[in-house]
């Protein structure tokens, strides 16, 4: 058996999870299962059966607080690597006009 057009029914299936709805509600598909093929249905079952449980949504949430955190972190580490690197320079600066001062005294 041959599937017709398959990037184009993986497309359509892999859809379900652009949602561009602009809503910000995580972990919660909004779509239409008649607007899938028969043979992904199953998938689109699953799908649907993972977000309705509890747990597994309780799961992604905190992994959504872990990865926000995470995140939060690198922008403060990027931050301070980038005050160490402006202080180095700083230091460099100084440093310099010291040594021509020191040159000028000895003059």
């Amino acid at each position: 058996m041959k599937i017709a057009n398959p990037i184009n029914k993986l497309e359509k299936v892999l859809s379900v999870f652009d949602q561009g709805t602009g809503k910000e509600i995580k972990h919660f598909l909004n779509f239409n299962d008649e607007d899938y093929p028969k043979e992904y249905k199953e998938i689109v079952r699953r799908l649907l059966k993972a977000a309705a449980e509890t747990k597994v949504r309780q799961t992604m949430d905190i992994e959504d607080d872990i990865l926000a955190e995470l995140e939060d972190l690198e922008r403060l580490i990027a931050k301070q690597d980038k005050t160490i690197e402006n202080n180095k320079k700083t230091i460099q600066d100084k440093d310099k006009i010291i040594a021509d001062l020191m040159k000028e005294l000895e003059k």
